[in-house]
């Protein structure tokens, strides 16, 4: 983007710098949700049996941060905007004959749809939190007391995203760069 003299001070100036917050916003957004979607991915994936309660147990929430009153409250998303656990059993298919049948994704992709779509409709986010609340969760992070190791699925996965966030900000930077050229 270049700034020619004779624009300084115009309304396209006032334009120009308008674009240009709204794609510095835009790139801090888009970084926030990649790393919830990849960080998702990898719980999704290190979770020890994909098949059951544990792995539908994630659940993706957004701070609301916006005023200093607000800023302990989390909202969970769906699409609607209301309170949100994915990967709930529940959901089925009907046929003809009005029986219901089960579900045939399998609770490891069933979880993983359900958390995308979640994700891309956060609003705005400042901080996004991915949490398991299955009673046993712990014990899975932790190992059980009979001595039983544990998985360390959370811990795993935030030492991969230690790794792999510098190269997604990487891309999102590359993206907006980009954009701001254009302008």
């Amino acid at each position: 983007m270049t700034l020619a003299p004779t624009r300084v001070g115009s309304r396209n100036f006032s334009r120009d710098m308008k674009e240009i917050k709204h794609v510095i916003e835009g790139l801090a957004e888009s970084v926030i949700k990649k790393v919830a979607v990849k960080t998702l991915g990898n719980l999704i994936k290190r979770s020890p049996i994909l098949t059951g309660h544990y792995v539908r147990s994630h659940k993706v929430s957004q701070d609301v941060t916006d005023t200093p009153e607000k800023s302990n409250e989390t909202r969970y998303m769906d699409s609607e905007g209301a309170k949100w656990s994915y990967g709930d059993a529940g959901f089925s298919d009907k046929k003809d004959t009005g029986r219901e049948q089960k579900n045939r994704r399998s609770a490891a992709s069933s979880a993983n749809i359900t958390g995308l779509n979640a994700i891309g409709k956060l609003k705005n986010p400042k901080r996004i939190r991915i949490r398991n609340h299955a009673f046993y969760a712990q014990l899975v992070e932790s190992g059980w007391p009979s001595g039983a190791l544990g998985y360390f699925v959370y811990a795993h996965t935030a030492n991969d995203m230690l790794e792999e966030t510098p190269q997604i900000i990487k891309e999102e930077e590359a993206k907006a760069q980009a954009k701001l050229n254009e302008l």
